[in-house]
């Protein structure tokens, strides 16, 4: 399943955090729809620094950081940042990239995936 930049399409500025992905937003709420998900993979191509943070909740009102991973800045042009979270068990959860200060350039880009568990075959 691929997952639509809508906060991540314009680059970001200063300090600012930006949620790249909530899924209580995706889903409406719908706890059912993210139990399906295993692991949320984000490839990002930044020119400035930067932290990307994984956080949850049970309700979609009151967030707990999870993870949080520093991108460095790049070491060659068209160098890209890969993590992949693993969510599984989450009853809702939010992507985030923090800026580190400084104006991301026009080349930053987000591409997002979230892997849905295996279906069992019928028979």
């Amino acid at each position: 399943m691929r997952v639509r930049n809508v906060a991540a399409e314009t680059a970001p500025t200063g300090s600012n955090t930006v949620t790249l992905f909530d899924s209580f937003v995706a889903f409406l709420g719908m706890r059912a729809d993210v139990e399906r998900l295993t692991h949320h993979t984000v490839v990002i191509t930044n020119s400035q620094t930067g932290t990307l943070v994984l956080r949850k909740s049970d309700n979609g009102t009151t967030w707990d950081v999870v993870s949080s991973t520093a991108i460095a800045i790049p070491t060659g042009p068209a160098t890209v940042s890969t993590k992949d979270f693993v969510i599984e068990g989450m009853p809702f959860y939010q992507v985030q990239w923090t800026n580190g200060g400084v104006d991301q350039d026009a080349t930053w880009r987000i591409a997002q995936t979230v892997t849905e568990k295996q279906r069992a075959a019928t028979t």
